[in-house]
């Protein structure tokens, strides 16, 4: 969970969650915006699924939601429009992210619920 003002937009960032559900990950974000004078609390989510390809992991948009509205996907830039710079944030670790060499959405062997494990480590291929 994130939070924090961005410094390049009108919008004040209360808190970003990340939610795992099955294969796909929520991305939740409560922010305040500025409408005619007043500032009226949104939430935007984004279900994403990752998919590993050669240079990383990318992110696809599953679907999107304002509050409770289904936003289609025409409309999708419009909203990013709007909400975007929110993602600033959120740029260094999506970096970091899309580099990592394998993320495994999984149950929890204990409590069988949604995780996801991380895993770093290479091992170096033995030449002889």
């Amino acid at each position: 969970m994130v939070t924090g003002n961005s410094t390049n937009s009108s919008i004040e960032l209360e808190r970003t969650a990340v939610l795992l559900s099955g294969q796909s990950i929520d991305v939740v974000s409560y922010f305040q915006k500025p409408v005619f004078g007043y500032r009226l609390p949104f939430v935007w989510q984004r279900v994403v699924t990752p998919t590993k390809d050669t240079n990383g992991w990318t992110f696809t948009v599953q679907q999107m939601k304002l509050g409770t509205l289904d936003v289609p996907p025409r409309y999708w830039p419009k909203i990013n429009e709007f909400v975007g710079p929110i993602d600033g944030f959120f740029e260094d670790r999506v970096e970091w992210l899309s580099k990592i060499p394998l993320i495994s959405l999984t149950r929890s062997e204990t409590t069988k619920r949604p995780e996801v494990r991380l895993y770093t480590f290479l091992p170096e291929q033995n030449n002889k």
